[in-house]
């Protein structure tokens, strides 16, 4: 699935986002008292986007920066992958 500024959140497990490199999508968790999302691999970085009032959820920019794949995964509210291609 092309992922270029697209949300995906714990609702999407399963799916595999492809990116270009320099491209980036966002990743949404709605629950603010979540846990922070751990990374396996390094075709992209995470950067939390910080909020200056209070939020019903938290968010990270998801940019591409080298070619291969990365696995995103979380536990709350069920566990829960999200796959990203570089290329």
């Amino acid at each position: 699935m092309a992922g270029a500024g697209k949300d995906f959140g714990p609702a999407d497990d399963g799916v595999v986002v492809s990116l270009k490199v320099g491209e980036a999508a966002s990743l949404v968790l709605p629950d603010p008292t979540d846990p922070d999302p751990r990374v396996r691999g390094s075709s992209v970085e995470l950067a939390e986007l910080i909020n200056i009032v209070a939020s019903d959820h938290r968010e990270w920019e998801v940019r591409a920066v080298r070619t291969g794949t990365t696995a995103i995964t979380g536990d709350l509210p069920a566990p829960w992958t999200l796959t990203f291609e570089v290329r």
